[in-house]
């Protein structure tokens, strides 16, 4: 794996070795790697195709942002590249391929693009009327995205129940902020934070190195 040298307050941990599986072929990533994270780290730099010319597509994001890789795993669709955490064994594959992210055989598609310009199927193969069922489903295979699986059960969404004062939503230095101050006041305050460790650029804009034993007066 080509990784950066250590840093200060890193999420990943280089002690815990993950296997994992991308289009048939076995990886390896670390405890905290998100998938886009760990396929960068073994040298992937195509991660998906579009999903109308199939044209190659790389890591666009690393913070919830990336529509460019999009995968299956355990029964799961559309997985989010950027979201989803490693685990032991998970077996992904690019939604959208015909033979793979590699070999991927609609590439072909791109050559014709000129002639394929935006939304031409709305307007054209409505005659013979007959065809056009055909023609449909041939269109929304090509074009479409992740396959589901009827027979994978449904997943359990968690849930939770809270009431507050002030809800302030990010815990970067400017919600810290707002939070400490509603709180002063005398106030019930909610922080919310996507991330699982609050503190937002504050783990990477401070130049004093880890954050993490200053945020922790904050839980």
């Amino acid at each position: 794996m080509r990784r950066l040298p250590e840093q200060p307050g890193e999420w990943i941990d280089r002690s815990q070795r993950i296997d994992f599986r991308f289009e048939g072929r076995s990886y390896q990533g670390f405890r905290g790697d998100v998938l886009n994270s760990a396929l960068l780290a073994n040298g992937i730099r195509v991660v998906g195709r579009s999903f109308k010319y199939h044209r190659p597509r790389g890591v666009y994001s690393l913070a919830n942002h990336d529509a460019n890789g999009l995968f299956c795993a355990a029964g799961h669709v559309h997985l989010r590249g950027d979201l989803v955490p490693l685990g032991e064994g998970l077996d992904f594959k690019a939604v959208n391929t015909r033979g793979g992210v590699a070999g991927d055989w609609l590439r072909f598609t791109q050559l014709f693009s000129r002639f394929l310009p935006v939304g031409f199927y709305y307007k054209a193969f409505f005659k013979p009327r007959w065809a056009f069922p055909f023609h449909e489903r041939m269109f929304r295979e090509l074009a479409g995205l992740g396959a589901i699986t009827p027979s994978a059960p449904a997943p359990n969404s968690p849930k939770d129940y809270a009431w507050c004062d002030v809800l302030v939503v990010g815990s970067g230095a400017s919600g810290l902020a707002a939070a400490e101050a509603a709180a002063e006041c005398g106030a019930k305050v909610l922080l919310v934070e996507e991330q699982p460790r609050i503190g937002g650029s504050l783990h990477w804009q401070r130049e004093d190195g880890d954050p993490t034993q200053e945020l922790a007066d904050y839980r």
